[in-house]
């Protein structure tokens, strides 16, 4: 009890100067236009767009505060004694869709502590005792596999905090899939994609390759072929 008081109190006061660490910085960095997320800097002073998972204490925003924040005036920090705890999003996606995701994560290394992102069901990253660092930019790219896949941060720090700040989630439509796509098929014809020895077409009676997939708003480059004749 007497540990949750102590913590309950200096929170407010000494937030400001816990994580003002002096060290470059992306001052006007915001999560970029493209980005689905509501709320991805924290900038309304809450969670609003988020919702609160697990041990919720030691939660919350920092503003005004933009010499603590990567960018704008507040950041989101974490400190959640003896279990996980934090915050998760939906995301505005469709099934095949490419979504990439990108946030900036700071740890004071105190332990124990721990993070870990899960996206879509898939943890992106988890680590246990994460050493002191200052804001690091953490990028995935994952194909999306459930509809309106969750974004989740979970964080525990039971010394002090750690802290989040502008998360964003790009989402593309993916392109065309195989299905989607033209197969030319039939005998060797000397058309259709025919690959030659070097030199002039094929040697009479030898099979070339000469079928394949075609798709549309794609630029095929042949790197590399090889083949026993």
């Amino acid at each position: 009890m007497g540990l949750h008081l102590h913590r309950s109190l200096v929170v407010c006061s000494i937030l400001l100067l816990a994580f003002a660490w002096c060290e470059p910085r992306e001052a006007l960095a915001q999560p970029p236009a493209c980005s689905v997320l509501t709320n991805g800097g924290f900038e309304t002073g809450d969670f609003t767009g988020w919702m609160q998972v697990g041990n919720s204490a030691f939660n919350g925003v920092a503003t005004p505060d933009p010499a603590g924040a990567h960018g704008g005036a507040a950041y989101a920090f974490f400190g959640p004694i003896g279990s996980t705890g934090g915050i998760e999003q939906a995301v505005t996606a469709n099934v095949g869709d490419i979504a990439t995701i990108d946030f900036y994560f700071k740890s004071d290394g105190r332990t124990p502590n721990s993070f870990s992102v899960n996206f879509d069901g898939v943890d992106l990253l988890s680590t246990i005792d994460e050493p002191a660092h200052g804001y690091t930019h953490f990028s995935f790219t994952r194909l999306v596999t459930t509809a309106n896949p969750v974004l989740r941060f979970l964080f525990r720090d039971d010394p002090g905090f750690m802290l989040l700040d502008d998360v964003s989630v790009c989402v593309a439509a993916a392109g065309p899939t195989c299905t989607d796509c033209t197969y030319v098929n039939g005998p060797y014809d000397g058309r259709d994609g025919q690959l030659s020895h070097l030199g002039g077409a094929s040697p009479h009676g030898t099979k070339a390759a000469d079928d394949f997939y075609l798709c549309d708003n794609f630029v095929y480059d042949l790197k590399t072929f090889s083949a026993t004749i």
